[in-house]
């Protein structure tokens, strides 16, 4: 079938894993700016939501609550995210990024941004600006709601 044939669901799908393999690739052979893809991907989800629940950040990465927990503590001991208790449940945690985490996030992301950028020079000036304004669009449908509170 062709590509421009197919629904949506199945071409989204196909794209996000194109993009994950390139990306966990680089990752895996570069770790740009010293990090994990891992923790590249929780300091992102921090970065979108600051102050965000150690328990909506496990539900974004699809990890469990201790895997998660161990992995702020990674990050706290590394200086790239800030830990406090919640004000209105002592038991909760929420998580922040601290400049050192935005800044080794910003160069990750610089780093990633050229490897994608590299593998789309093959597409001309107007389908890179068409697949940024689609993405613009279809990207907001597709977050997930990151707050369970």
């Amino acid at each position: 079938m062709q590509l421009s044939a197919r629904r949506p669901a199945p071409a989204l799908l196909d794209l996000g894993i194109a993009i994950t393999r390139l990306v966990r690739t680089h990752a895996a052979r570069t770790r740009p700016a010293g990090l994990t893809l891992v923790e590249l991907r929780a300091l992102g989800a921090v970065d979108a939501d600051p102050d965000l629940l150690l328990k909506d950040l496990a539900l974004v990465m699809g990890l469990t609550p201790a895997t998660t927990s161990r992995l702020a503590a990674r990050l706290v001991r590394h200086g790239l995210v800030e830990r406090r208790a919640d004000p209105s449940d002592a038991r909760a945690a929420r998580v922040r990024l601290s400049r050192r985490g935005a800044a080794a996030l910003g160069r990750a992301l610089r780093t990633l941004e050229a490897v994608i950028d590299a593998r789309l020079t093959g597409l001309d000036a107007a389908d890179r600006r068409a697949s940024v304004r689609w993405a613009e669009r279809v990207l907001p449908a597709l977050a997930p709601d990151r707050r369970t509170s």
